[in-house]
């Protein structure tokens, strides 16, 4: 039975990743202003008392938001203020004489008993909801309809492709929830979602089912952009023999796309105890799927990395 390595590779990339990762704390006498557009004044000022912030409310009249539903703040949402701070609350009523609704006049049909007088139908002013990506990804919203009326929560949620990360909302929002609840305002929007690639990295003892220490991984779909440049690099540790010495290690990668064709590259170790990594760079085509396939032979550990330059 033979002996294996450290997982020497592994332990660099995971040492790596944690040193890249960094956190800040902010003052906990600070505090951001919630977002409490379309809430009931009893909801915003629940929400308000969780924060740590205190609530004045004023009435304000107008037919764009339903009645007794927050319609305006002050200060606007996300402003970091400190906490036992005041956030005024208009609450939206019925303006004087008038319901909070769009009045519609229409003619009663010819033939009936009062043909040609007027009637009303009344319904509520909806507004656009309107989405779109950078980079590779979709987009998903409940409810998902043509348009809203204001106060009402939409759901977005943001989902990246093959290989890709969520980032953040642009647009008219900026945020980096996800999902992200938008509370529609008497107002077209516009909302973006911004994707970015990798870099993918993998890096794993071999395992699984072996035969003569022959082992074959397949990794992705990944989705790339068209036109646009990538490098794939491979690194691999021998294994060892029984007397200790190491053995001639090899890796073949290939890296194809989903409507055919792609490219090839392999790597080898002589007598070398250490790592030995290869790769190359290459140009996508169209903005498709592209598949990894990995073949190994008498490695106890390998790495991929793929990156767009």
């Amino acid at each position: 039975m033979r002996s294996k390595l450290p997982i020497i590779g592994l332990s660099i990339l995971m040492a790596l990743a944690v040193g890249s990762c960094s956190l800040s704390h902010a003052d906990s006498t600070l505090v951001a202003v919630p977002n409490l557009l379309g809430m009931t004044q009893e909801e915003a000022t629940t929400i308000l008392d969780g924060a740590g912030l205190r609530s004045l409310v004023e009435q304000s009249e107008t037919a764009s938001f339903p009645a007794g539903r927050v319609c305006d703040q002050n200060p606007r949402a996300g402003t970091i203020v400190e906490k036992d701070s005041f956030v005024s609350l208009y609450v939206a009523r019925q303006p004087s004489g008038e319901g909070n609704q769009t009045a519609t006049s229409l003619q009663t049909p010819a033939g009936s008993a009062t043909a040609g007088e007027s009637t009303t139908e009344t319904k509520l002013t909806e507004y656009l909801l309107s989405t779109s990506v950078e980079g590779q990804g979709t987009i998903q919203i409940v409810p998902d309809q043509p348009s809203y009326s204001p106060g009402t929560v939409a759901t977005l949620t943001a989902i990246p492709a093959g290989g890709w990360t969520f980032d953040r909302w642009g647009g008219d929002v900026a945020t980096a929830a996800n999902p992200f609840l938008h509370v529609m305002v008497p107002d077209d929007v516009n909302i973006i979602a911004h994707f970015s690639f990798g870099p993918i990295r993998t890096a794993e003892v071999v395992g699984g089912e072996t035969k003569d220490d022959h082992v074959v991984k397949n990794l992705g779909p990944y989705r790339l952009e068209a036109a646009a440049t990538y490098r794939i690099t491979c690194t691999i540790f021998p294994d060892l023999t029984d007397d200790g010495s190491p053995d001639v290690a090899s890796a073949t990668v290939l890296v194809t796309r989903a409507s055919g064709g792609g490219y090839t590259f392999s790597v080898s170790t002589t007598d070398s105890l250490g790592e030995k990594s290869n790769g190359l760079g290459f140009t996508s085509g169209s903005t498709e799927d592209w598949q990894v396939r990995v073949e190994l032979r008498d490695c106890y550990d390998y790495s991929i990395e793929l990156v767009k330059e």
